[in-house]
């Protein structure tokens, strides 16, 4: 297992890794959630967003994101971690936004998709669909040339890997590839959206976050497709999986607890800020919301 030791608030977190470079500063931002008025391109689909616009019209979501970017910029972080839901729906428009802000920032950044980053809410179409066709007609810009299904970059002796796991699953190719990146024994830290449902993390396993009347499940939880899956009752959302997670997702989730040069989870979605142990050497992270102006600071050392 890699020797790694943990410290963290919900603002920042250290961790010790024996055998890397030096230290790496990460900037994990999530769930920034922002619209931006509608351009001509955004016209067609403009009544897909309505319910979004409306649950984040209070909040200077865009002002927020350039703070984090600005924060980024003069903090001299290695890394943007950016975990999904950065737009309220897949806008050409809002992601030329994110994008010119990101780019204001002058960093390496890595971008794994979030559920409402590619969904126009009440669009017809499977969740899989949906996700397969925006990444590539809209969110691309946020990749950096990177892979949306999943991708990994190599930094300062660590390893980052995205996952987008935004649909709630991981299927066997994502499986497969996670597994390739853990061979080699780099400390690896994982992006993905959903945090995934852990034997013990019981104050993150079903709370509801503020922004939800209902407990929102996690990636792998054994009540997914159930009844009190609350993507089963909000209106215009796939029902989900009645015969609950694909295989490969619980495997995946497995694998994490096994994994021994596995160092941390960064996640968001349920927007709420916490950090929840893995294994003895690992540790997911959840990020408060990008649209609170909340962001985590990662520092990874050698130990």
């Amino acid at each position: 297992m890699t020797r790694s030791t943990h410290a963290w608030t919900d603002d920042a977190a250290t961790i010790g890794v024996a055998g890397i470079d030096g230290p790496l500063r990460v900037l994990h931002v999530t769930d920034s959630h922002i619209s931006v008025p509608h351009e001509e391109v955004d016209r067609p689909y403009a009544r897909y967003g309505e319910r979004m616009d409306r649950l984040f019209a209070d909040y200077p979501t865009v002002d927020s994101f350039a703070a984090q970017m600005e924060h980024a910029r003069a903090g001299g972080y290695d890394l943007i971690a950016l975990t999904g839901d950065h737009v309220n729906y897949p806008s050409p428009t809002a992601v030329a936004a994110v994008q010119r802000l990101l780019r204001s920032a002058g960093r390496h950044s890595m971008f794994t998709a979030g559920n409402h980053d590619w969904s126009y809410s009440g669009m017809p179409g499977s969740d899989a669909e949906r996700r397969r066709e925006w990444r590539e007609r809209s969110l691309l810009p946020l990749y950096g040339g990177r892979a949306p299904h999943a991708d990994s970059l190599d930094l300062g002796g660590v390893r980052f890997v995205a996952i987008d796991n935004s649909t709630r699953q991981v299927d066997p190719e994502q499986l497969a590839f996670f597994e390739g990146r853990l061979a080699g024994g780099l400390p690896v830290v994982l992006l993905a959206h959903v945090p995934f449902r852990l034997p013990d993390d019981r104050d993150l396993h079903r709370a509801p976050p503020p922004s939800s009347a209902a407990p929102i499940p996690l990636c792998g939880d054994p009540e997914s497709g159930s009844p009190a899956d609350i993507d089963r009752r909000l209106p215009g959302r796939e029902r989900a999986r009645t015969s609950g997670n694909l295989p490969s997702t619980e495997e995946f989730v497995d694998r994490l607890l096994a994994a021994p040069n596995l160092i941390a989870v960064l996640c968001g979605h349920v927007h709420v800020a916490g950090a929840y142990p893995i294994h003895d050497g690992a540790v997911q992270y959840v990020a408060g919301p990008g649209y609170l102006n909340r962001s985590r600071t990662i520092t990874i050392r050698p130990r």
